[in-house]
């Protein structure tokens, strides 16, 4: 495993840079978009920071009870905000796109019992051998991958 296929999984937004690449504990390297966190063995050129998530709490509290490949998925592309029209707002804040001037689109693919957003699932396909273990329908829960482990949140749905 490299630094570069930790990147996608590392947050792109501005305002979160605390994730904005991997950071290494102990003897494991992560990495983290806010949603999917992924943990490797010890990466040397990836330094230790002081200022990064609490990770010992992510992990799940059960074991897998189903083991399923990440499927193909097509992830939609983001809408233009209606509100500010994608101009990004710095100097009032914009509240339905939070000054990002896209909007995602939800897209949920099931596994097992559990809902995964597709932005957040198709990267996992790129990992090596990638499968989702899902034990109910809430989340966080189990990715394993040759080289590497990890966790995932599910989806909210309304039932």
């Amino acid at each position: 495993m490299k630094v570069t296929d930790l990147l996608p999984f590392c947050s792109k937004r501005e305002r979160i840079a605390d994730i904005a690449s991997p950071w290494s504990a102990g003897e494991f390297t992560f990495a983290t978009n806010g949603v999917v966190l992924i943990r490797v063995p010890r990466l040397a050129e990836v330094l230790e920071r002081t200022r990064v998530p609490e990770t010992t709490k992510a992990w799940p509290r059960e074991e897998a009870t189903e083991w399923h490949p990440v499927p193909d998925c097509e992830v939609p592309e983001d809408l233009l905000c209606p509100e500010c029209k994608g101009s990004k707002r710095r100097t009032t804040h914009c509240f339905k796109c939070n000054n990002e001037g896209k909007m995602e689109v939800s897209s949920v693919i099931m596994l097992g019992p559990a809902g995964f957003q597709a932005r957040y699932l198709k990267p996992l396909s790129a990992l090596p051998n990638c499968q989702v273990g899902t034990f109910d329908e809430r989340g966080p829960v189990w990715i394993r991958f040759d080289g590497g482990d990890g966790v995932i949140s599910t989806c909210h749905l309304n039932r």
